[in-house]
């Protein structure tokens, strides 16, 4: 899938070596678990366990357990923020690697909204990738940074949304 935006000519190819390696170490439970505690120790504390992920879409489960359970007997915010955090930041990796160029890529604000107590499982699901293009694109052809916010959903295995997560990350191409 060879995709150009209409807009810009910039084009994300998912053939790029980076991402076919990347994706093809996403896939191994192992290297997600090592990647997981040398680089986010408290996701893999939690036990964070990556459920899907392409340029596309990346979804991301943590357990309802004592590693991630606050005193009110629901997954503690953090461990939810921490798991938003990832599905979104591995669509913007996985679509800067995407691109060939060298983008800089910052967390620049998280904003949640709590909707219903977590008490069991909890996925989180981003499905944003066409954003997350058109912000890094304009950032490489303008050279300028660039901001973009998505949107990441909790919901629990019987369907009940617990959070709905905004993410706004900044890109730059990097000279």
């Amino acid at each position: 899938m060879e995709a150009v935006d209409q807009q810009t000519a910039i084009e994300f190819n998912p053939k790029q070596k980076a991402v076919v390696k990347m994706l093809k170490d996403l896939g191994s439970s192992w290297k997600f678990r090592l990647y997981l505690f040398q680089r986010l120790p408290v996701a893999w504390f939690i036990g964070t366990k990556l459920k899907s992920v392409s340029l596309d879409k990346a979804a991301v489960s943590i357990p309802f357990g004592w590693r991630s359970q606050n005193p009110f007997r629901s997954i503690y915010f953090v461990a939810q923020a921490s798991a938003a955090e990832l599905p979104a930041g591995l669509l913007a990796y996985l679509n800067i690697q995407s691109t060939g160029k060298n983008v800089s890529i910052l967390l620049l604000r998280y904003q949640a909204e709590f909707s219903k107590k977590a008490v069991s499982t909890t996925t989180f699901y981003c499905d944003e990738s066409d954003v997350l293009r058109k912000s890094i694109a304009n950032a490489i052809e303008t050279g300028e940074g660039q901001e973009c916010t998505v949107t990441v959903t909790g919901k629990m295995d019987n369907g009940d949304v617990v959070s709905v997560n905004k993410i706004t990350f900044g890109f730059k191409l990097r000279s």
